[in-house]
């Protein structure tokens, strides 16, 4: 399938989805002259960063990703929805995005921010998840010992340090 991709309201290129049996795969294409790092997101119940878009020799903004489904699933992302968008710093998405908790943890929240964990408030600390395969790297790999494994995702109930939203 092929959608638009937005920015700042004005429709700039496309992106093609292709989904294969175990991971989903982006292929953008934007036309926009900017000094600007741009991400592009997938943009749902709360955006999903795909990843920051790169000029080629004919300054044409561009990106090719691929996402385990596992991940995507874990963040909330089934099916996927329709709307991508160009952002720089997540600045001008949804609010839910600006939202999103973070635990105060830097490793942590650097998997929370690129989009490889997904982080829920809950009572007294936070959760988070990433997805998990057996004998497959995994990026969360420092807290393992500390995580639950269950339905295919390293879940970690984090109660330490400072907690913010």
């Amino acid at each position: 399938m092929e959608y638009p991709v937005m920015y700042e309201g004005q429709t700039v290129g496309t992106v093609r989805v292709t989904e294969e049996p175990c991971r989903i795969c982006w292929e953008a294409t934007c036309e926009l002259d900017t000094p600007a790092i741009l991400r592009l997101y997938m943009v749902g119940a709360e955006p999903f960063r795909i990843g920051v878009l790169e000029p080629d020799k004919n300054h044409v903004l561009r990106l090719e990703r691929a996402a385990p489904k596992s991940e995507l699933q874990a963040a909330g992302y089934d099916p996927l929805p329709e709307r991508y968008v160009l952002s720089e710093h997540g600045e001008g998405l949804d609010t839910s995005f600006r939202k999103q908790a973070f635990t105060g943890d830097a490793k942590l929240d650097a998997l929370i921010e690129r989009g490889q964990a997904h982080c829920d408030a809950s009572q007294g600390g936070r959760t988070v998840r990433i997805p998990f395969v057996w004998g497959q790297a995994c990026p969360m790999a420092f807290a393992l010992t500390a995580c639950e494994i269950r339905d295919g995702q390293a879940i970690l109930h984090y109660k330490k340090g400072k907690q913010c939203t």
